[in-house]
């Protein structure tokens, strides 16, 4: 998600000498299309699921180095791909954490994880985004579209927002960085618009998004638009059961919508 929608400003900012650092919600271990692909098993084995979460944190790695984020620089938080609504909404207590019914897991397993071992709900999680920010104190922060038609997206938006609501009413000298919004999945139509193989076209936001927000584009180089294009090929995992769509965001700009307190 994160090479999709700002992968180029990514590599545009790294080349200008900018600190990037990108969080990872979830580790992407609910894809039941890429698990069974590469395990060739059609069980739905919580171990099997582990793995494919690993394996994609892996593929993430390679692909922000391709856009020049060093290691150091990821933070996997490792909660439950497809369960971050049920965080915001249902689990939100430490007492009453979420069980992923993928990973069978209501912990985070990963041992590189932030955190490590923290369970699945949503405090530990605002409180574990509060910390990140805090040290790292960005002056603009991406962050998935609230209208975005994946319920993890816009759960990981309102997170997101109630992170940077706790930090400033509990420190009046903490500045909200800039907040731009990316769209990935939309419910409005076809997004982006398919292009051809050899056809790299721009993206225009949807009609039914024009009144959510001040729409920005930024231009795109060949260079940054080729960067891009290798980090989505290092998402091998994605690439072979989705890279139609991935193609999709091969495009001369990317978008975003401006935000405001």
């Amino acid at each position: 998600d994160d090479v999709l929608g700002v992968g180029s400003s990514i590599e545009v900012f790294r080349r200008d000498g900018a600190s990037v650092l990108v969080v990872f919600l979830t580790s992407g271990d609910a894809n039941v299309a890429g698990k069974r692909l590469i395990t060739m098993s059609p069980f739905p084995l919580p171990v099997e699921f582990r793995a494919i979460g690993t394996r994609r944190q892996k593929e993430a790695l390679v692909a922000l180095g391709r856009l020049g984020v060093p290691r150091e620089n990821a933070i996997f938080l490792n909660y439950p791909d497809r369960g971050l609504n049920s965080l915001q909404s249902e689990h939100w207590l430490a007492v009453d954490p979420f069980c992923s019914p993928y990973t069978q897991r209501s912990t985070k397993y990963f041992r590189g994880a932030f955190n490590p071992g923290s369970p699945y709900c949503g405090e530990e999680l605002v409180e574990d985004l509060k910390e990140i920010i805090t040290a790292f104190r960005p002056t603009i922060l991406y962050l998935p579209h609230p209208l975005d038609a994946h319920e993890d997206h816009r759960a990981a938006y309102n997170l997101v927002r109630s992170a940077l609501g706790d930090l400033e009413a509990m420190d009046c000298e903490f500045v909200r960085p800039d907040s731009r919004c990316y769209l990935e999945h939309s419910y409005a139509g076809v997004w982006p618009t398919p292009s051809r193989v050899s056809d790299v076209r721009a993206m225009v936001p949807l009609e039914a998004f024009l009144g959510s927000g001040t729409w920005h584009s930024a231009a795109l180089t060949m260079e940054s638009i080729n960067a891009k294009y290798r980090a989505l090929r290092a998402h091998a995992s994605q690439w072979w059961t989705s890279g139609s769509f991935l193609r999709r965001f091969i495009c001369s700009n990317e978008l975003y919508m401006a935000e405001s307190g």
